[in-house]
């Protein structure tokens, strides 16, 4: 009966294979760790959904070898851009304010002191 305290489990393939994700090469298992967190980081600040995916390719090899690689990817969404407003005038000009506004009289808000009334 053959001796199985050498059976490769999933663990010791990410122990012993090598990927490069993110412009890293380092042991899967530490990739697999930098994209969880990338991915649950990106996914809760910015709302939306992200994605991480795993391959692992066998190969036959020479003999009684098997060859393994490892490639690791996520899907990162793009922030969710912060829009201004914008009008156009009669012109067709790009303006800050509303050109349909009527302005304020005085040049708009003023300022003022606050008085204790006692």
């Amino acid at each position: 009966m053959p001796d199985h305290d050498d059976l490769m489990r999933f663990t010791d393939i990410t122990h012993q294979v090598e990927n490069t994700y993110s412009g890293e090469t380092a042991f899967l298992t530490e990739n697999l760790d930098k994209a969880v967190a990338q991915c649950a980081k990106v996914a809760y600040a910015n709302g939306v959904t992200s994605s991480l995916t795993l391959s692992i390719q066998f190969q036959r090899g020479k003999g009684e070898e098997l060859i393994i690689r490892a490639a690791l990817s996520s899907k990162l969404p793009n922030p969710k851009p912060f829009p201004i407003t914008a009008f156009v005038d009669r012109e067709g000009q790009l303006v800050k304010e509303d050109p349909k506004q009527r302005r304020l009289e005085g040049g708009g808000i003023e300022q003022f002191t606050a008085r204790r009334t006692s």
